[in-house]
C-alpha cells in the first residue's frame, strides 16, 4: 500500500496546478491509477486465480481510490481569484 502513496501525492499535486472541474472524481481516478501500477507489476509474478486477483489486486485499487476521492476534495478545491478592474488589460 505504501508504494501507491507517492504516486497519488504526485498526481494530486500535478492536478492542483490544473483546473479540476470535479475534484472528488479527479482524486478518485488518481487513486485508482496510483493503485493500478503496483497491481499490474504484481500480476506478472503472481498466480492466476480469479478470486485471488479480485481480493489482492483489484480490491486494493478501491481501497486507495476512496482516500483519493477525499484527498481530491480537500486538495483540489477552488482557489480564490483576484478580480481585475474594467479598464485594466488582461496581460
Amino acid at each position: 500500500m505504501l508504494f501507491r502513496l507517492p504516486s497519488l501525492a504526485l498526481m494530486l499535486w500535478y492536478a492542483r496546478r490544473l483546473m479540476a472541474l470535479w475534484p472528488r472524481t479527479t482524486g478518485m481516478l488518481a487513486g485508482a491509477a496510483a493503485a493500478a501500477v503496483p497491481a499490474a507489476i504484481m500480476q506478472v509474478a503472481c498466480m492466476y486465480a480469479p478470486s485471488h486477483i479480485l481480493t489482492h489486486h483489484i480490491g486494493p485499487l478501491f481501497i486507495v481510490a476512496a482516500p483519493g476521492a477525499l484527498l481530491g476534495r480537500v486538495t483540489l478545491r477552488q482557489r480564490p481569484t483576484i478580480p481585475r478592474g474594467r479598464g485594466l488589460p488582461m496581460h
